[in-house]
């Protein structure tokens, strides 16, 4: 309610302003409204060009149901900072969401990505990416926050930070560069299951199980557990299977039981072998009584 007052008050503004450089990593979770102030959704991710030098920034990924999003350009915006963001009109194309061709999205595969800096060779990880807008009134990638990569043995050190312009920044528009998950990681830690699980669901597979193998066991457990089932499958298969295993664990015996109860036998048997002898006791009992036959 409070967001939405702030809202209603930009509104009345004779003077509605939008900063001038933001922080895309930023952005994520914030709130969308119409012109009413009343409230369309919420940020999951930024879409860009990356064709043009620098790479221009065409609309925003917001999410209006769970798992149901669409995609806003970035014209139709008229309020845009790190509060909130505020449309020029309430009418929005309904359309489910999905990447053309030539489109990146920021938070899903340019975040965490390996890159070097120009003229130093130093390797370092991409954490954040600012926008700001042209003269020409577009909204381009100008800024590209870096942190450098230690050595291997000094690698539970945080290295030094950089502020580099996108042409300083050499490897991120090399498609299926390696990319790391601890940005991504550390940006949802304070959100719900349920809004991770809607995360996840549309990254790439390949992004997806990086960030999955990098949560911690209970954590993916519950982000699991809210997951549509073919994605739950995916990403078990994409595990180590003792750590499939441990997950399998940490998740309601329900939801372990229906989870398995997809997989072939042959596979759902090794996983149940891979699981402590109790855990599994009480996932097989479920097991058999969702495989029994209706009471006469």
């Amino acid at each position: 309610m409070r967001q939405a007052g702030w809202v209603a008050g930009r509104l009345r503004s004779t003077n509605v302003t939008t900063a001038t450089r933001i922080y895309l990593a930023r952005l994520a979770g914030i709130s969308v409204f119409d012109p009413n102030a009343e409230p369309v959704g919420k940020i999951r991710d930024t879409v860009v060009r990356l064709g043009a030098q620098p790479p221009r920034v065409t609309g925003l990924v917001v999410d209006i149901t769970q798992r149901r999003r669409i995609f806003v350009p970035i014209g139709r915006i008229t309020s845009l900072d790190v509060d909130a963001v505020v449309l020029a009109s309430g009418t929005v194309s309904l359309r489910r969401f999905e990447k053309r061709l030539g489109e990146t999205l920021v938070l899903g595969e340019l975040l965490d990505r390996r890159i070097t800096m120009a003229g130093s060779d130093v390797a370092a990880t991409v954490i954040d990416m600012a926008m700001e807008k042209s003269r020409t009134g577009d909204w381009q990638i100008s800024r590209v926050a870096v942190r450098e990569t230690m050595p291997g043995f000094l690698q539970r050190r945080r290295g030094q930070l950089h502020q580099l312009d996108w042409e300083d920044v050499l490897g991120l528009a090399v498609p299926d560069q390696e990319q790391g998950a601890d940005t991504l990681i550390e940006m949802i830690t304070e959100m719900k299951s349920a809004d991770v699980a809607n995360l996840l669901h549309d990254l790439p597979a390949k992004r997806r199980n990086e960030v999955a193998e990098a949560l911690e066991d209970e954590r993916l457990a519950d982000v699991l557990e809210e997951m549509p089932e073919s994605d739950q499958i995916d990403i078990l298969k994409s595990l180590d299977r003792e750590r499939a295993a441990d997950v399998l664990e940490a998740m309601d015996p329900d939801d372990a039981a229906d989870l398995l109860a997809e997989l072939p036998e042959q596979e759902k048997e090794g996983f149940l072998k891979l699981m402590e002898p109790d855990e599994a006791a009480g996932v097989r009992r479920l097991l058999v009584h969702e495989g029994a036959p209706p009471a006469r």
